[in-house]
């Protein structure tokens, strides 16, 4: 415990130490970097679209379960 405590207060001091002790940094954002900020969100999109088609009867089942449709069949009818 008192290892993590010591490796977290220098982590934090460095990082301080870090952001005073930085020069400025004469940079620029090239034109395409909107280019390729939209296609990461894109494919995350995607991604995600991809991940829910796949899960989709897991998600379904789960959420009827959570709201209590799952398993409320009348055995007469």
């Amino acid at each position: 415990m008192l290892l993590k405590s010591l490796m977290t207060r220098i982590a934090y001091s460095m990082l301080i130490l870090s952001g005073i002790l930085v020069s400025e940094a004469h940079a620029y954002i090239d034109p395409g970097s909107g280019s390729v900020l939209l296609q990461l969100i894109l494919g995350g999109a995607a991604g995600v679209g991809v991940v829910v088609k796949l899960y989709w009867e897991r998600v379904k089942t789960t959420c009827q379960s959570l709201f209590g449709r799952a398993g409320k069949t009348d055995p007469n009818g």
